[in-house]
């Protein structure tokens, strides 16, 4: 028997892939008739605190559900604070003092004040609506790039967010959009970088193509003034929804077309039959939260799901050499990801409709236990959580999976590939 929980995340997700057919115009997205139906308002009541966000959603809207703060000629203090602080912003002011402010930057600003983690991906998620509905001329990255390990290794520039930002601006047409950042703490300018899909390395250095007054850094100062500067609000750990399954699917689209010699080429739509591919994202090593019987795992994942009908991928995610590409053909060839809470789960974002994310979270408490969830439900992801009965601390370097969490995650699967919700996802013959 499929345990209520689960029942009700397939439940909502085929209510949403069946809205995202009749409502969103996204093709191939029915679903299937035999599933039951449930009060879905009411699920989705319990995790949101709004609808949906729907196809023809504008920035007003977005500015009454208090996902977004939109200013004109206005100012942001603390926009120079490294580490966390809150922007206030000031009205108001006369626009002739305004615009002799040093700090003041014409048209429009997206501002960002956040650290580059990618399992914090989700706060600024409303970014990719903005993008659909905005022409955005900057994005400026208040806190430093170089925060704790963010640039270990490659960095999560290089392995996570210029695929991002290069996806979103393909996908809306957004181009030579200078991204700003600061690397250190003690930086007091943010340079400007430029990413698209186009170059071989997805940053764009050419002069050619470039406004040459777009790749001057900016000064970061205390107060800093604009024409119009919008940021986030506080979605409270994703509760209020921010983007539009079609503004989704246009940005799948995008980050798929940047990995055309994906085996098989990735597409937004799932072939009808096997192989199945199930994806084990682990964490390393040296990494917390590590799984101590991890070879026991795999083992049991293998004897369940065998080849050729099933392919197993390990993956150890806290490499600090892997790139966004891998990541993103690895979560977008798979039927299945299993993963630890964490920054890999950001990646997600990159999961086709109707696959689903199985995620290992902890017998603690934690702000964010169902943030993930709310993402997977926006980006048309089935979910599910394990708990297993050893991880009782965040900070636990390392933990054991015991023979009922191993059964618990195998018998998901089992009920996901017994029911096969990705033949709703099919591409149109």
């Amino acid at each position: 028997q499929m345990s209520q929980f689960l029942k009700l995340a397939y439940y909502l997700a085929a209510f949403l892939v069946f809205m995202n057919e009749k409502h969103y115009g996204v093709d191939a997205q029915v679903a299937p008739p035999v599933w039951p139906s449930y009060n879905f308002s009411q699920l989705i009541a319990q995790l949101f605190n709004f609808p949906l966000v729907h196809e023809h959603f504008s920035v007003q809207e977005l500015i009454d559900r208090k996902a977004l703060h939109y200013h004109e000629n206005a100012c942001l203090i603390n926009a120079k604070q490294p580490t966390h602080s809150t922007n206030k912003a000031i009205e108001n002011i006369n626009i002739t003092e305004l615009r002799a402010d040093p700090t003041y930057l014409e048209n429009t600003t997206y501002w960002v004040n956040d650290y580059l983690h990618v399992g914090h991906v989700h706060y600024d998620i409303v970014q990719i609506q903005v993008l659909k509905l905005l022409k955005v001329d900057r994005i400026i990255m208040q806190r430093p790039a170089c925060h704790g390990t963010l640039c270990v290794g490659i960095g999560s520039v290089d392995s996570f967010y210029k695929g991002y930002y290069a996806a979103m601006f393909e996908a809306f047409k957004a181009y030579n959009i200078p991204v700003y950042l600061r690397w250190s703490w003690t930086d007091k300018h943010v340079q400007p970088l430029f990413f698209s899909p186009e170059t071989h390395d997805y940053y764009v250095n050419s002069s050619t193509y470039i406004n040459p007054e777009l790749k001057k850094p900016i000064l970061l100062q205390h107060k800093m003034c604009f024409e119009r500067v919008i940021r986030r609000a506080d979605t409270d750990y994703g509760r209020i929804p921010t983007v539009s399954a079609k503004a989704i699917q246009e940005f799948k689209a995008a980050a798929f077309g940047m990995i055309p010699k994906g085996n098989p080429p990735l597409t937004t739509y799932f072939d009808s039959g096997p192989p199945y591919r199930i994806l084990f994202s682990y964490r390393g090593p040296r990494a917390s939260r590590r799984i101590s019987n991890m070879e026991y795992f795999i083992s049991h994942l293998k004897s369940q799901f065998p080849s050729p009908d099933y392919h197993l991928r390990l993956m150890n995610n806290s490499d600090p050499q892997l790139d966004f590409k891998t990541q993103m053909q690895a979560v977008g060839e798979a039927h299945v990801v299993i993963t630890n809470h964490g920054a890999f789960e950001g990646n997600m974002i990159y999961m086709r409709n109707s696959s689903l994310l199985v995620e290992i979270f902890g017998h603690y408490g934690n702000n964010e236990i169902h943030t993930f969830h709310r993402l997977a439900i926006m980006f048309g992801v089935f979910y599910a959580r394990v708990h297993p009965r050893d991880l009782t601390d965040h900070l636990a370097q390392e933990y054991r999976l015991n023979h009922s969490d191993v059964v618990e995650v195998s018998n998901i699967l089992k009920e996901y590939f017994s029911l096969k919700p990705f033949l709703a996802n099919l591409k149109p013959s």
